[in-house]
């Protein structure tokens, strides 16, 4: 009798070792499948990609905007006599241009930079702008009929201040959340007047 408990004992010791040696087959067996699946079969990891690639479309497309807009004030300020489209009211075009070509500039930044997901973006935008009123001021100091101005320069930085208001009340308008601050108070009350 005692021999057969042994024996019997012995066989449920076999039988767990079986079970313990077919469980980690197992565990190997479907983590090796599971990687196998996730380099065969990446979906995921496709669909990760194919996001990733329209991300980096649209951070091209924004940024290319703003430099061909750049381009074209630069040939504008490269003319030396541009026509006066205002003969009965002196400066008025000059005026418009400049805040309506700035205006367009920042908004273009600040769309650029928002891609990209610089914090401050509309603050960035406003400095790079009248930065590149600067460097136009000074460009336009070497062009033969043209003077540098800081009357030019005030106009282009209120111009890319009204262009940033315009742009982020446009987007407040598609459902965006409303901006913080001074520039948020300024375009909720717009908003109640229009």
């Amino acid at each position: 009798m005692l021999w057969s408990v042994k024996r019997q004992a012995s066989g449920i010791r076999r039988q767990a070792s079986n079970v313990k040696r077919q469980a980690s087959n197992v565990e190997r067996e479907t983590s090796n499948v599971m990687r196998q699946v996730s380099i065969a079969n990446p979906k995921s990891k496709i669909q990760n990609r194919k996001s990733e690639i329209q991300n980096r479309k649209s951070e091209i497309l924004r940024w290319a905007a703003a430099l061909i807009w750049m381009s074209l004030i630069f040939c504008l300020s490269a003319q030396p006599d541009l026509p006066n489209l205002t003969p009965g009211v002196p400066h008025l075009a000059e005026i418009g241009g400049h805040l309506t070509v700035y205006g367009v500039l920042a908004a273009l930044l600040w769309w650029a930079l928002r891609g990209v997901g610089v914090r401050r973006s509309a603050a960035w935008a406003l400095a790079l702008t009248a930065l590149y009123g600067v460097s136009d001021e000074v460009h336009q100091s070497f062009v033969p009929g043209r003077t540098m101005t800081a009357i030019d320069l005030a106009f282009d930085v209120v111009g890319a201040g009204l262009g940033l208001l315009a742009a982020r009340w446009l987007r407040s308008l598609r459902g965006g959340p409303w901006p913080g601050g001074v520039i948020g108070r300024v375009l909720r009350r717009l908003s109640r007047v229009v």
